[in-house]
């Protein structure tokens, strides 16, 4: 078992001008996530995590108000490496946004799943990929700056196949795994 806890904090004041006013503007953000990686006797392993983001401004002018946007992602990530030479993977999402306006989704899910073949002895992978399995692959976000908020949502990558095929080199440039290259120098 893995456990992954990563801390974020960012701080920030900026000077600028709006419509001829002075405009100072102070900012903070969080943006803590946890995630643990947990493997049952080498045939299937989960990856749950959950990320958080928080960030909150403040202005001098009167006529702006303060903003604090909101939003969360869950993930889960499966990997069966069972029965043998097969590996099959699922990454799930799950990002609620509930800051941006009327109109735009507040929650998107994102579901990718490959399974694959190990040949060769394990050192070529036929693998098929399937990407937005539920389309769904929206990317909705607010952004604020010193004199604005925007609301956004648009398609970050149409859902798609592919197939791959991977092949593992024992040797490159001569040298084997694990030894000691004679390189010197950049």
């Amino acid at each position: 078992m893995n456990l992954n806890i990563r801390p974020n904090a960012n701080f920030s004041k900026n000077v600028g001008f709006s419509n001829g006013q002075l405009l100072k503007t102070t900012s903070y953000s969080l943006n803590p996530s946890v995630s643990t990686s947990i493997n049952f006797n080498e045939k299937f392993q989960i990856e749950p995590g959950y990320s958080l983001g928080y960030s909150r401004s403040t202005y001098n002018l009167e006529n702006l108000p303060e903003v604090s946007v909101l939003n969360h992602n869950a993930t889960l990530k499966t990997t069966t490496f069972w029965p043998e030479n097969i590996i099959w993977g699922n990454d799930i999402t799950y990002s609620y946004n509930p800051n941006v306006g009327p109109g735009f989704d507040k929650n998107a899910y994102f579901w990718n799943m490959s399974i694959g073949v190990q040949l060769l002895e394990d050192k070529a992978t036929l693998k098929v990929l399937a990407y937005d399995i539920l389309n769904q692959n929206i990317n909705t976000r607010r952004t604020t700056a010193e004199d604005f908020i925007e609301d956004f949502q648009g398609t970050v990558l149409q859902q798609y196949f592919m197939l791959s095929f991977s092949y593992k080199l024992d040797k490159f440039g001569g040298q084997k795994p694990g030894g000691r290259s004679m390189r010197y120098g950049g």
